[in-house]
């Protein structure tokens, strides 16, 4: 057998000519593209690479003519730490704006097929995340010794309506979960994943929302877009929607509460079951797989659609296609748009009727979506 030999690593000057959906510069060095974290388009940056067969990857090592949307970091740890929570902040704000939208176009252009064009909503913001969630995690610091006991944990915090919700994955047993809750003044639900086990709520205050199987960290704009999924839901009229990923019902709420009869569907029951406590007599929950319960919940005037990052299972694009007559508008929810433009390819008879995207973190090379569809005949 002989032995792959090993990459070899050079110095060159490249010029930036672009942002790729992870946030990383791109060039081309001798017909090879090259990828430069903390490089922007305009920049002509000495990179150190080292080549695989197809592209490059580089680290800048100085800017040899910076850009003129280069912007000096708001954050002292992306530049001394090299802190990875962040991807953008060496841009200014409107050129990370006009980075995600092109991210997001040629996407839906190389992968769906589709030529858009697509406005952002801009937010005016802290770097990454409020400092609500901050102060919960100095509280979390502060409670470490409640902790399960394990080698690792991983957790999240998440805002809701009058409070955060806590996640912590890991361990076996969590004997002093309560004391820890009662530790965390900003809490309102604790929520576990044990190592072998579902998720489950373990403790859960009087003022407790209704519940959050999962909900955006910048609640600011979750709320934009949900208003906007609503108003392109309610735009066509429907006497039914299927609302699939519905979570506890955020928007499968309202649209019941105004007259449409909703089948929310969500994979996790404790959610489902929060979902359908929400909702009006006439609409349900149902908790399933979304590709195992939407062929069986069809027809629907309009389907909404919040999968996770992965996107839809073939099977969901399967039965939506099959429809007779096809539903006046399938509303998806993104945030991945390699995933949703893949998605939106499965779907060669419906056409792109609107697209915008919500800067949902600032600084990040990340960008939720929603992508409204409709029939070509429409």
């Amino acid at each position: 057998m002989t032995a792959r030999p090993a990459a070899a690593e050079r110095v060159i000057e490249l010029d930036i000519h672009g942002i790729a959906a992870g946030g990383d510069g791109v060039g081309r060095s001798e017909g090879m593209v090259v990828f430069v974290p903390r490089t922007a388009p305009g920049d002509r940056a000495r990179v150190r690479i080292v080549a695989s067969l197809r592209f490059a990857r580089g680290t800048l090592l100085d800017v040899v003519r910076p850009a003129p949307d280069r912007a000096e970091p708001p954050c002292p740890h992306y530049s001394i730490d090299r802190c990875g929570g962040c991807q953008l902040q060496h841009l200014r704000y409107e050129a990370q704006l006009a980075a995600k939208a092109a991210i997001v176009r040629d996407a839906l252009r190389r992968i769906g097929k589709r030529d858009v064009e697509l406005p952002v909503f801009q937010l005016d913001d802290c770097p990454i995340t409020d400092e609500r969630v901050l102060i919960t995690w100095r509280e979390i610091a502060a409670a470490a010794a409640y902790l399960p006991p394990a080698d690792g944990l991983r957790g999240a915090v998440r805002l809701v309506r009058g409070g955060a919700t806590i996640v912590i994955e890991g361990g076996t047993s969590w004997p002093k979960h309560d004391a820890f809750l009662d530790s965390i003044p900003s809490a309102v639900a604790l929520w576990w994943k044990p190592e072998e086990g579902a998720r489950r709520l373990i403790g859960e205050r009087a003022h407790a929302p209704a519940g959050a199987s999962f909900t955006q960290v910048n609640a600011a704009v979750a709320d934009d877009l949900r208003v906007h999924t609503l108003a392109r839901v309610r735009a066509h009229r429907p006497s039914t929607v299927v609302d699939a990923y519905a979570g506890i019902g955020d928007t499968a709420a309202p649209l019941a509460e105004s007259g449409i009869r909703v089948v929310a569907i969500e994979l996790d029951r404790e959610a489902a079951a929060r979902c359908a406590a929400r909702l009006s007599a006439g609409s349900r929950a149902v908790a399933g797989k979304v590709e195992d319960v939407l062929p069986r919940v069809l027809p629907a005037d309009v389907v909404l659609l919040n999968p996770p990052r992965t996107g839809v299972d073939e099977r969901v694009t399967s039965a939506l296609a099959r429809q007779a007559p096809p539903p006046r508008a399938i509303v998806y929810v993104s945030c991945d748009p390699a995933t949703l433009a893949r998605d939106v390819a499965r779907l060669p008879r419906f056409r792109v009727a609107s697209l915008v995207a919500f800067d949902m973190f600032p600084q990040t090379a990340h960008v939720e979506t929603v992508c409204e569809l409709v029939p070509e005949a429409a």
